[in-house]
C-alpha cells in the first residue's frame, strides 16, 4: 500500500491540537522555531531552485518548514535590498538567468516575514565587526529568536547566536514525521471517539426500542412476540434469514483480517515515525 504524506497538511494539524485540549494532551503540540534568515542562505536556495532543482514540486528545505508551520521565518529590509541587489550577480557568475533568478525570488520572498529591529538593538551591534550585520543582529534579538540562519563568521563574533543551515534540515526531518505519526493518530483518535459514540448512541436506541416495546398494549406486544415466532419456526422465513447472518458474518471474516492488517500497518508507520524536536545549538 502506498500512502503519502504531505507537510502541507500539518498547519490544519496543528489548528486542531491547539483547538481541542484533550486532542492536544493526548497527542501534543507541534514545535515551531523562530529565526532569521541571512542573505547568504537565501541565495543558495535561490541558485539551487534555478540551477539544480530536477523537479518542479520540490522546495527547499526552508520553504518546506514554512510552509508546514515549523518554522516561521524573518528577513530585515535591508536583506531584501540586498538580494534585489546582489543576486543578478551572482546568477551572471553562475551561468544561470537573471530573470528566473529574480523570478524565483520574488516567489520566495511571499513566505518571509519582512521586520525591522528596534533602534536600541541596532545601536548595540554597530561598532561590531561588520556593521551591515547588525539589522540582522537587531531584528533576532527584537524577535527573541532561536537564532540567526548564516555561514557568515561575523554574526557569531558580533555576539549572535549562529543556526547552522544542517538545523534546517533537520526541522524538515521531524516535519516529515510529524505529519505521518500525527496524521494516523489523529485518524485512530476520530475513529475511537466516532465507535464510542456511536455504541452510545446504538445502547440509547436500543433502551428506548426496549422502553417502547414495554408501553405497548398487551395485546400489541403478543402480536408481535407471535409474529416473530412465526418467522422463526417458518422453514423459509428461517432459512432467509439464516441465509442473511451467514453472509454478514462471512463478510465481516473477510474485511475483518485486511482491516487488522491495515490498522497493524499504520501503527507500526506511526510508531517508526515518531517525531524529536531537534535540538538547538547550545546556548538556545
Amino acid at each position: 500500500m502506498d500512502y503519502t504524506f504531505r507537510t502541507e497538511s500539518l498547519p490544519q494539524i496543528r489548528e486542531a491540537l491547539e483547538s481541542a485540549v484533550q486532542l492536544r494532551q493526548m497527542l501534543g503540540s507541534l514545535a515551531r522555531f523562530e529565526l532569521v534568515i541571512d542573505t547568504n542562505i537565501l541565495i543558495s536556495d535561490v541558485l539551487w531552485l534555478v540551477g539544480k532543482r530536477r523537479l518542479p514540486d520540490i522546495k527547499p528545505a526552508l520553504v518546506e518548514c514554512i510552509i508546514a508551520g515549523t518554522i516561521r521565518a524573518y528577513i530585515t529590509p535591508e536583506v531584501a535590498r540586498e538580494m534585489e541587489r546582489v543576486l543578478p550577480k551572482v546568477a551572471l557568475d553562475r551561468g544561470l538567468s537573471t530573470e528566473e533568478c529574480m523570478l524565483q525570488w520574488k516567489a520566495y520572498k511571499n513566505f518571509i516575514n519582512i521586520r525591522e529591529g528596534e533602534p536600541a538593538h541596532l545601536a548595540k551591534y554597530l561598532s561590531g565587526v561588520d556593521p551591515d550585520d547588525a539589522p540582522t543582529l537587531a531584528l533576532a534579538e527584537t524577535l527573541r529568536a532561536c537564532g540567526i540562519v548564516s555561514r557568515d563568521r561575523h554574526i557569531q563574533a558580533m555576539g549572535g547566536t549562529v543556526i547552522p543551515v544542517e538545523f534546517v534540515y533537520d526541522v524538515r526531518g521531524y516535519s516529515r514525521k510529524a505529519c505521518v505519526s500525527l496524521t494516523i493518530k489523529m485518524c485512530g483518535y476520530t475513529l475511537v471517539v466516532s465507535t464510542v459514540a456511536a455504541a452510545r448512541i446504538g445502547a440509547i436506541l436500543l433502551r428506548q426500542a426496549a422502553a417502547g416495546f414495554m408501553r405497548l398494549p398487551d395485546g400489541v406486544k403478543l402480536l408481535i412476540l407471535v409474529t416473530l415466532a412465526l418467522m422463526l419456526l417458518n422453514p423459509k422465513s428461517r432459512a432467509t434469514i439464516a441465509g442473511w447472518l451467514q453472509r454478514v458474518l462471512e463478510t465481516a471474516s473477510d474485511i475483518g483480517p485486511q482491516a487488522f492488517s491495515g490498522m497493524m500497518g499504520f501503527a507500526k508507520m506511526a510508531i517508526e515515525n515518531e517525531p524529536v524536536i531537534p535540538a538547538l545549538p547550545a546556548g538556545r
